[in-house]
């Protein structure tokens, strides 16, 4: 991440001080000075950032979300893809945590057990400090589910079987669990499958939806599933985002997780289209890098980290 002001004010006066220690100057107080410099370079790396947000972060093909509540709890919704010799959560996930100064997070939400959806959590369990494992009541015989539930009776960190109707203890904020339901058939695909969360408080809520498809949608269009914030399901496929679905929701800002150029996007132009037609704005990691949504006097606040930084926006990025 890029330097704060003070960052570089305290990374300039580090040089400045192992330099006077070089010529004798008063030789015991300057390298004290330049450690003391040097561990506020790190501590002000980045702005510590206090307000409640919601950052999909930018894994490429695959999906991970973090949420802070407004009064500081922490949640990690998947952790992205691991394949070969890129792991996405040692790669991009953790950078994140660390850049943000987050250490703990109070819950990891395992959506379901794709690859690209768990692959990276693997590192983030090893490096943070974790409240609770979040898994829903099926999907718990695939080989990397089981790995991920090893780790976590190796590392002692809880884990919680959730369902449709369940509620998590997040602050402020309120966390409801909408699929699947307990009852919901084990033979049904992965996909379908995939924890389902609403999370809200006031002037903001939000449907994070793993990558429920056409069964699942019909369930939950049956339901109270408004929020002001979508997370497309299934990355934009067109398997998913059925019109049902996409009206009970009613969104003002749709987010699509997904992969760039070269990589095995699965989005759909005519997915798009359909977000279109309803003046729902959406918004790309492809295009747009990872995407912070905060609450403001004004409004909701979306930030895209291509266009924070100053980079150009690929062509046809929303």
């Amino acid at each position: 991440s890029t330097p704060t002001l003070w960052a570089i004010v305290a990374y300039d006066g580090a040089i400045a001080c192992f330099l006077a220690g070089l010529l004798r100057w008063r030789k015991r107080l300057w390298p004290y000075a330049a450690v003391v410099c040097l561990a506020a370079t790190i501590i002000l790396w980045t702005p510590w950032r206090t307000d409640a947000e919601i950052t999909f972060i930018d894994v490429g093909q695959g999906d991970s979300a973090f949420v802070r509540a407004p009064n500081g709890e922490t949640m990690l919704i998947d952790g992205g893809d691991r394949y070969g010799l890129s792991d996405m959560g040692q790669r991009v996930v953790a950078p994140f945590l660390w850049g943000n100064h987050t250490r703990r997070l109070d819950y990891v939400i395992v959506t379901h057990s794709d690859r690209d959806h768990i692959g990276g959590l693997p590192y983030v369990l090893d490096h943070f400090s974790v409240g609770a494992l979040v898994v829903g009541p099926g999907d718990q015989d695939a080989e990397l589910m089981i790995a991920l539930l090893e780790q976590c009776a190796g590392l002692q960190i809880p884990i919680l079987r959730v369902k449709a109707g369940d509620k998590l203890k997040f602050g402020s904020a309120t966390v409801e669990v909408v699929h699947p339901p307990g009852d919901w058939p084990a033979h049904s695909s992965d996909n379908d499958q995939s924890v389902t969360l609403r999370v809200s408080w006031p002037g903001l809520s939000a449907l994070l939806t793993g990558d429920i498809e056409s069964d699942a949608e019909a369930r939950l269009a049956q339901e109270d599933i408004q929020a002001t914030i979508l997370k497309v399901p299934h990355h934009g496929s067109k398997t998913s985002s059925s019109v049902p679905f996409v009206e009970s929701v009613d969104p003002k800002i749709a987010v699509f997780s997904t992969g760039r150029a070269g990589q095995r996007s699965v989005l759909g132009e005519e997915v798009l289209q359909r977000y279109r037609e309803r003046n729902i704005l959406s918004y790309r990691t492809d295009t747009l890098g990872g995407i912070r949504i905060t609450q403001t006097p004004g409004g909701l606040l979306v930030e895209g980290a291509r266009q924070q930084r100053g980079y150009p926006i690929p062509p046809g990025g929303e």
